[in-house]
């Protein structure tokens, strides 16, 4: 069976590999003897959300425990490590919240955005911390000041690391990537 679906519909692949899916089930049932494989451009489109969910259901919350648990050895502070909770936390949020906004479909390589933001924004943080270390002697208690210069020293690597990655990632869309 071939199935042919309008141009630009997941759906309708989801729904077609989702009925499937209960017929093969009853076959299986009624011949338990017999292997049964589901096959095709349906099942290889349906996949990809499906991947892109498993993913953010495992991978997420395991990048934020190994992001914690690291920067509670290199930073050793309550303080700076909620700092990074923040950050990383409302860095992805905004980014699905503006993927969904936008209308972005779940695909192989949107599944990935949260776990790309939240390596590239903990770096950033990162560096932004740092940062502030290094300069806490000179502004003692002035913590807006120290936090302004720390913003200051790092804004411009930041902006140059955050630019390439964007160039990179965007290039991806261009990229040939057959099933």
């Amino acid at each position: 069976v071939t199935l042919q679906f309008p141009p630009q519909t997941l759906d309708a692949a989801i729904d077609a590999t989702t009925r499937a899916r209960t017929m093969v089930d009853a076959f299986r049932q009624a011949n338990p003897h017999l292997q049964i494989h589901l096959t095709g451009l349906a099942a290889v489109e349906a996949a990809y959300p499906e991947a892109s969910q498993q993913d953010m259901a495992v991978l997420t919350p395991l990048m934020y425990a190994i992001i914690l648990l690291a920067s509670v050895l290199m930073l050793r502070s309550l303080g700076a490590l909620l700092v990074v909770l923040v950050a990383i936390t409302m860095a992805t949020a905004a980014t699905l919240g503006a993927s969904g906004w936008l209308g972005f479909e779940a695909t192989a390589l949107t599944g990935l955005l949260p776990t790309i933001v939240l390596a590239t924004s903990v770096a950033e943080i990162m560096h932004m911390i740092s940062a502030a270390r290094q300069k806490s002697g000179q502004y003692g208690n002035r913590r807006v000041d120290l936090a302004c210069a720390a913003i200051r020293e790092t804004v411009k690597p930041i902006a140059i690391g955050t630019a390439t990655n964007a160039v990179g990632f965007y290039s991806l869309v261009f990229a040939a990537s057959p099933p």
